[in-house]
């Protein structure tokens, strides 16, 4: 019988990628054009908007690191995450923070500690190489 390990950790890969995207688009979206919707979310959660780059970036960055091997995803973040504060400055309604790409940073480094230490303890799932 053919072993099925390899089709699954594919299909795995697959869906991690998916949710991936889905996590960037979200990002993206927030960042540029749901400045109403994301005051909602603070309100609705009472948290600071810097503690939600932290949460949104960590997210990312270790779903990409069970994806990807590092470095290739943190530097991939940290382009999108300037990138976002660039398009910022065109953007009447919303206005670019060094501290916001602060934020996302320290949350890209959470995520790389977290992928890090979840490798060297032998956690199950590890799709990077």
């Amino acid at each position: 019988m053919k072993d099925l390990w390899p089709t699954q950790v594919r299909a795995a890969r697959w869906l991690l990628i998916g949710l991936f995207v889905c996590e960037l688009s979200a990002i993206l979206w927030f960042a540029l054009l749901g400045e109403q919707a994301q005051t909602q979310l603070q309100g609705l959660m009472g948290i600071n908007d810097l503690v939600i780059h932290v949460i949104a970036f960590f997210v990312a960055s270790t779903t990409a690191f069970i994806i990807w091997a590092p470095p290739q995803p943190a530097l991939f973040l940290a382009l999108a995450a300037g990138g976002i504060e660039i398009a910022q400055f065109f953007l009447p309604e919303r206005q670019p923070s060094i501290l916001d790409f602060t934020a996302s940073s320290l949350g890209i480094v959470a995520g790389a500690i977290t992928y890090l230490v979840w490798r060297k303890l032998g956690g199950p799932i590890v799709l990077a190489p």
